[in-house]
């Protein structure tokens, strides 16, 4: 029995020791990409899960003593498993977002047009952009982004984006969720430009 107890124990220091480690990488994703970065959302779901309710409300990892054995194994291993990631780091996200920013240029340019880093790094906003999230699915990040760079290079009017999206979607006024991601789009990466 003392023995079980001593297991207990370094398991609990263990988490403990781990868990500060990826609570303060939390913390600089947080200044620097904010709340909702897709590394964080990775760790928050895993330890979101009822058996193992490791998340806190103000977005870090849980520890307690009253985990079982199993229970801080698991929250051991996401903590490991999130340290290691290249996401896990302000760098690491900053190289992997070069290099889908590198990856978007080279896919959407050809010999008639050639994509600039600043539009390659707009729709990777475009598409980070959990806001955006439906209206990307039902179109795909390729024609958003036509339409966007389109309207751009036109006017910039609303007009000229809501004729350009017609043309791609069929909608209706009343679905809401649909013209608030558009107007969303417009605003953010068009009008607000």
């Amino acid at each position: 029995m003392a023995k079980r107890k001593e297991n207990k124990e370094a398991l609990y220091r263990e988490l403990k020791r781990l868990s500060k480690a990826t609570n303060q990488r939390i913390l600089e994703i947080e200044k620097r990409y904010g709340k909702d970065s897709w590394a964080i959302g990775n760790l928050r779901n895993r330890l979101q899960n009822p058996k193992l309710n490791a998340w806190t409300k103000t977005g870090r990892v849980s520890v307690r003593r009253d985990y079982s054995t199993l229970q801080m194994k698991a929250i051991i291993k996401a903590n490991e498993q999130f340290i290691k990631s290249k996401t896990s780091s302000t760098k690491g996200i900053a190289n992997i977002k070069k290099d889908v920013v590198k990856s978007l240029r080279e896919t959407l340019s050809d010999e008639t047009v050639q994509l600039s880093d600043k539009e390659a790094e707009n729709l990777y906003k475009i598409l980070e952009d959990k806001a955006n999230r439906g209206i990307v699915d039902k179109l795909g990040g390729s024609d958003i982004f036509a339409i966007v760079s389109d309207t751009i290079r036109a006017d910039g009017s609303k007009e000229t984006f809501e004729r350009k999206i017609k043309q791609v979607l069929i909608y209706s006024q009343e679905d809401k969720d649909t013209v608030n991601q558009l107007n969303n789009i417009y605003d953010k990466y068009i009008k607000g430009r």
